[in-house]
């Protein structure tokens, strides 16, 4: 079977898009304000100096260096209007008879949302204050959305939701199945899913023009480029066992920090190549930016048996990440775990009963 499917919709801005006050949320981020002195040139560093609080400890100290509390709070926005996806998917569905009780599916898909309702980064948010085509102070809206103390160092950034100008996502999903007979000893079930993601990006118009950030492969949102699962599962009268396992593949933790460190590096490399005492011969790697793939595996099973007339007693049980997988160490996460690998439970035992009667 081979099938297609195109389809329009939109979506209002909800009561809390249009009205909510700042709703508390920490994000991690990077004030380009950071190591500005007297005389720095880096971007921006111009306008930093007139953040009363930089100023002054740059003439006490004689740097500024940032050590914000990554304070972001979400923020509603009256002014912003529905968002319109555009839908479309093609998709194969395979039942090959050659294989009885095998089915595949493929499917294809690609999503376009214009006028998405969503926010800027945070660094967008610094950088359009500090280092953009609009002019620094209290007209610039994006100044208005942070707030530092006496000390220079930002209180916070509020992320105000906005209407971007797209956000785009495309990728495939792979599905699986296999059915076998076992006659006396029962029947088997095999089961596994695979999904890809091509693209996801956000596309928005700031003062320079319009730009573009890409989220594939980046631990936001759990934007895992590959993801899979797969069971196994033995049924036998009111018997079940049940096997199943679940990957997820290499991931980048910060593209923001990422790209903060080819940055340092660039300017490494012209410091060497300039013969700068600063220069460091052989600069450390990134530490945790590339995280390793990690694979999870569960086992239950339930019994189920009749107690009486219309009535039932379900007994289940099993072990939850097998092998005790915690994933990567992760420095800033939920207890150094990250929640996109369950963060750091580790191996969980349960036990229950039901009955219905």
């Amino acid at each position: 079977m081979v099938r297609a499917n195109w389809a329009r919709a939109q979506r209002a801005p909800t009561i809390t898009d249009l009205m909510s006050p700042p709703r508390g949320d920490y994000d991690s981020f990077n004030d380009i304000c950071d190591g500005v002195t007297a005389t720095s040139t880096d971007p921006g560093h111009d306008n930093c100096r007139q953040e009363p609080g930089i100023a002054a400890t740059i003439a006490a100290d004689g740097e500024f260096e940032d050590d914000n509390n990554g304070y972001s709070p979400n923020v509603g926005n009256s002014e912003l209007k529905e968002e319109t996806a555009d839908t479309f998917t093609f998709g194969v569905s395979l039942a090959p008879s050659f294989i009885e009780n095998f089915r595949l599916a493929v499917d294809y898909y690609d999503i376009q949302i214009d006028d998405a309702i969503t926010s800027l980064s945070n660094e967008d948010i610094i950088g359009f204050c500090y280092d953009s085509a609009l002019p620094y102070g209290n007209d610039n809206e994006f100044c208005n959305d942070i707030t530092r103390n006496t000390e220079g160092q930002i209180e916070e950034v509020q992320q105000r939701l906005i209407n971007t100008d797209e956000i785009r996502t495309k990728g495939y999903d792979v599905a699986a199945e296999y059915r076998y007979d076992l006659g006396e000893y029962g029947r088997l079930r095999f089961k596994a899913d695979w999904t890809h993601v091509i693209e996801y990006s956000v596309t928005s118009t700031g003062p320079d023009g319009q730009f573009s950030d890409t989220y594939e492969g980046v631990l936001v949102n759990d934007l895992f480029e590959d993801k899979a699962s797969a069971s196994l599962t033995w049924y036998k009268d009111d018997l079940r066992i049940r096997w199943s396992t679940r990957y997820k593949g290499p991931i980048r933790r910060s593209q923001s920090t990422y790209d903060s460190w080819l940055d340092d590096m660039a300017a490494n490399d012209e410091r060497c190549a300039a013969g700068s005492a600063d220069c460091i011969a052989n600069p450390e790697a990134l530490w945790g930016s590339e995280l390793p793939s990690v694979t999870t595996h569960n086992i239950s099973a339930s019994y189920t048996m009749d107690v009486g007339s219309n009535s039932e007693l379900r007994v289940f049980g099993g072990i939850n990440n097998l092998f005790d997988e915690n994933g990567p160490y992760i420095l800033g996460g939920r207890g150094n775990y990250d929640s996109a690998y369950g963060g750091g439970r580790g191996r969980f035992v349960y036990l229950g009963a039901q009955y219905s009667f």
